[in-house]
């Protein structure tokens, strides 16, 4: 029985496993949308009565035609001011171009800008493999207590935003303190391990259970603002992996190590549950970037879902203009 033993994990097939899991699980999240936005619904639809007490989530119970905490006018101001950002933006050169999803977890308006355009996920895809594991736990798996040695050596992190702590050689982690590793710090090699210890049928069963496609290798993937907004409200509204691991997933994001994009626009007394994804491309020796940045951001009583994603010639551009947008919309919110 795979549970409850100790594994020994070398880095030298971690890359591997990572960049075989963040491939296939591209192709599945594209049709996410149709289970959070159903064909037919309006920006203004799908009001709900939720239950309140939960400090991050906010489970469905029932239908009902509630007031939008913003109103339709307020948000079509709102996203012609981020539209208008968007253009400045370009214009002078910090960006190529961006993508921003919006959404009033009130169940009032929401609004895309520029979501038909693709990104490449990085970093991002590391959420729904901590939603898989969740998913299995929920189910009764014992998998979050399963212990796993690293026996190194120690990755060598090339990235503009590197984790703050990393996992060590020579040390035992349940999948649980992975995960946290994973979220927080963003640590490949983390996710390497939590990528290859999950058996490949079990992955496919929570997909196929999410009505998406099986996971699949050796293939580049791009995602959208819209559909990987939608993993935060499965986890705002509790109803994929129960009101306890969501609670939790989301607490875990919210302690985030990285400060910028989201989290810099906001005051620091607003709690952000987010995830960041940090991508480089080499074409004909000119280095292109892309960092996004998406979340839930709890501003009392007006919680919402913010996803950006950028594309810009130099990277230290992109959390500033990510945070520019998070203080717009934080301000037009409140």
């Amino acid at each position: 029985m795979r549970y409850e033993k100790i594994l020994s994990i070398t880095r030298s097939n971690l890359l591997v496993a990572a960049c075989g899991f963040a491939a296939g699980i591209g192709a599945t999240l594209l049709s996410t949308s149709l289970l959070i936005h159903p064909a037919g619904s309006s920006h203004n639809e799908e009001r709900a009565l939720t239950a309140r007490g939960h400090e991050f989530t906010n489970p469905l119970l029932s239908c009902a035609d509630l007031p939008e905490a913003i109103s339709v006018g307020a948000r079509k101001s709102l996203e012609a001011d981020v539209t208008r950002l968007i253009q400045k933006n370009v214009a002078d050169g910090t960006i190529s171009e961006a993508s921003i999803y919006y959404r009033d977890l009130n169940n009032g308006p929401w609004f895309g800008i520029n979501e038909e355009i693709k990104f490449d996920p990085a970093s991002l895809f590391k959420l729904p493999l901590a939603i898989s594991y969740f998913w299995l736990a929920n189910e009764g798996s014992p998998i979050l207590g399963d212990q796993i040695e690293y026996k190194g050596p120690p990755g060598v992190t090339e990235a503009f935003f590197p984790p703050k702590k990393t996992i060590m050689p020579g040390t035992v982690y349940t999948t649980r303190e992975l995960i946290e590793y994973m979220l927080k710090e963003s640590d490949n090699d983390a996710t390497g391990i939590l990528a290859q210890y999950m058996d490949l049928t079990e992955r496919n069963q929570l997909f196929n259970d999410l009505g998406l496609e099986p996971l699949k290798s050796g293939a580049e993937y791009t995602v959208d603002t819209h559909t990987y907004a939608s993993f935060f409200r499965i986890l705002y509204n509790a109803t994929y992996i129960g009101l306890s691991h969501s609670e939790t997933l989301l607490k875990i994001l919210s302690d985030s190590s990285f400060p910028d994009g989201l989290v810099a626009g906001v005051p620091n007394y607003i709690k952000v549950a987010h995830k960041f994804g940090e991508h480089v491309s080499d074409t004909a020796g000119v280095q292109n970037y892309q960092l996004h940045d998406c979340g839930i951001v709890y501003v009392p009583g007006k919680p919402y879902t913010l996803c950006i994603m950028t594309r810009g010639k130099d990277i230290k551009k992109l959390p500033g203009f990510i945070a520019s947008v998070s203080k717009l919309v934080y301000e037009e919110t409140i």
